[in-house]
């Protein structure tokens, strides 16, 4: 793996220097960021949410540890051809530390075709429509880690405010076309590859054969200082019985997956830069969409956005996920190379369609902090933050389990370093 990443990296390079006729229409560059950062976990975060085996999860001690972290860098070339209407975009992640999960993605691999002057013809693994926005005030702990010799834990991911009412937009394969309406209002629709997996909870004798893709339109618009992308994302889910299986094999067959989202900017041109997004949807763990890790050890594994089922006098019935999110990021410029932002996101799951009253669940679960990025070159960034995440309770039929119902709160306190060129 670390020679192929290393033959990737230098044929990277090579073409960046080998094509000097196409110059003027290339573009190369790169990113690396480095979080420096103090980690505390309270006690009920430990035991009941901490996604790691259960001899590292403490019973009940908290835990705090210092990390210096390098999520992830970036490599990207993008390049226009003489006319300017065919151009492509690729670029590569470079994940992992000495010694272990060292990995080099695919982060970006499309090609676009400029039709005419109202049409836009994209393909490959691009990003997606619905969820566009990011809180770009959080930015500390998006890998994860727990710390060395530790590993990583997905419950813990934070990239600006996913899993916190952020989905945050997908990198997924797909055909997308784009209508321009007018001088700032675009039409856009995406067909992505779906999500397909051998099975779904209890129907080990059923296949999911996804027959269509998951579909994405956004409309975006500007109207001065403000602008919007209202947006709408839906994947049907298909399964087919085995004739062999007994027992309710053919009773349910397929559900849908949905998402809506309305981000939101407004930038009136002062110090000033309000940013924000809500998203409303269900069963939104099934499909593709990049929602955020929750990774809740048992005994509370069932805080979970996927569909839920029943199995009612040998009828599968389907108990459908609602999942409701937003975040806001309002900015101010306080020094020409300092900015201050302040952050807020909550999101909430519910299952209240169970056919036992034990297994509806509700959860609900907020962050909230401040970053002052600052500046100081052309190309690097200083982002002192503290964030605060607090992971609610998981409610079973509208009561919290005094043992196991608290999912703790979490708090990071260090500084983003980002260098770009």
């Amino acid at each position: 793996m670390k020679r192929l990443s290393v033959l990737i990296l230098v044929l990277f390079v090579l073409t960046a220097f080998a094509v000097p006729a196409l110059a003027s229409k290339l573009k190369i560059g790169g990113e690396v960021t480095t979080d420096v950062m103090f980690i505390k976990n309270d006690e009920h975060f430990q035991r009941n949410a901490a996604d790691v085996t259960a001899a590292l999860n403490s019973q009940d001690a908290s835990r705090s540890w210092f990390c210096i972290d390098v999520p992830g860098s970036k490599l990207y070339a993008k390049w226009i051809n003489d006319t300017g209407d065919v151009g492509m975009h690729i670029e590569i992640g470079i994940e992992g530390e000495e010694g272990q999960n060292e990995a080099v993605t695919t982060r970006y691999a499309y090609g676009w075709w400029k039709i005419n002057d109202m049409f836009k013809l994209t393909v490959g693994q691009q990003k997606s429509l619905v969820s566009p926005y990011k809180a770009k005030g959080q930015n500390l702990g998006s890998d994860g880690k727990l710390g060395a010799g530790v590993g990583r834990d997905n419950s813990m991911s934070h990239s600006g405010l996913e899993g916190f009412g952020n989905t945050g937009a997908d990198r997924k394969e797909a055909v997308r076309l784009d209508a321009k309406l007018g001088e700032k209002t675009t039409l856009s629709i995406e067909a992505i590859t779906p999500n397909v997996e051998a099975g779904f909870g209890p129907w080990n004798r059923a296949d999911e054969e996804n027959t269509l893709p998951r579909m994405d339109i956004a409309f975006s618009t500007s109207l001065g200082a403000f602008s919007m992308i209202p947006s709408f994302s839906w994947q049907k889910f298909s399964y087919e019985w085995d004739p062999a299986a007994g027992g309710g094999q053919n009773d349910f067959s397929d559900f849908d997956a949905w998402l809506w989202s309305l981000p939101v900017m407004f930038a009136p041109g002062g110090p000033i830069t309000v940013t924000a997004e809500l998203n409303w949807g269900e069963n939104i763990g099934n499909g593709s969409w990049k929602f955020g890790r929750y990774g809740y050890a048992a005994p509370n594994g069932n805080v979970d956005p996927d569909a839920q089922v029943d199995l009612i006098n040998g009828v599968w019935q389907v108990a459908d996920t609602e999942f409701l999110g937003f975040w806001i990021d309002l900015c101010w410029k306080v020094h020409p190379i300092a900015k201050a932002h302040f952050f807020y996101g909550m999101q909430q799951l519910t299952n209240d369609d169970r056919n036992l009253a034990a297994n509806r669940w509700d959860n609900t679960r907020v962050a909230y902090g401040i970053s002052v990025p600052i500046k100081v070159a052309k190309t690097f960034i200083i982002s002192p933050e503290v964030a605060m995440y607090d992971y609610g309770e998981n409610e079973i039929n509208g009561l919290v389990d005094p043992l196991n119902g608290d999912l703790g709160h979490q708090t990071l306190v260090g500084v983003n370093f980002k260098i770009k060129f």
